[in-house]
């Protein structure tokens, strides 16, 4: 996905209270950025540049948030190759992260209809 979906998603209320005070702003953000890309599963490619363009953090903050996010076992990540290069990498937002992903995009594509 090299752009975020058009739409929206939606957050249960109770999320932030779980997971911000782990997150901090810097996570919340990040976190938001990759669902505002991911597919039905739950997985999506931004690279780290586009999630820093659209958070304004630095590139820098972003690996250290993503790690931070994987850390809590809310984002896992895969390297994606083009022949001996890497690509941007692969994430999928976890079911730990209490986010019912699948549930929210068939609800969103259902409102659409």
């Amino acid at each position: 996905m090299d752009e975020p979906h058009a739409g929206f998603y939606c957050t249960p209320n109770d999320w932030i209270r779980k997971h911000g005070p782990d997150l901090g702003p810097y996570g919340i953000a990040v976190y938001h950025c990759l669902m505002s890309f991911a597919d039905q599963d739950g997985i999506c490619w931004p690279s780290y540049q586009t999630i820093a363009n659209l958070t304004g953090m630095s590139r820098p903050t972003v690996i250290k948030t993503i790690a931070k996010l994987i850390d809590l076992g809310i984002l896992s990540k895969a390297e994606r190759r083009k022949g001996q290069r890497q690509s941007s990498n692969s994430y999928h937002l976890t079911s730990k992260a209490g986010l019912p992903h699948n549930d929210l995009v068939v609800n969103y594509v259902k409102w659409l209809t």
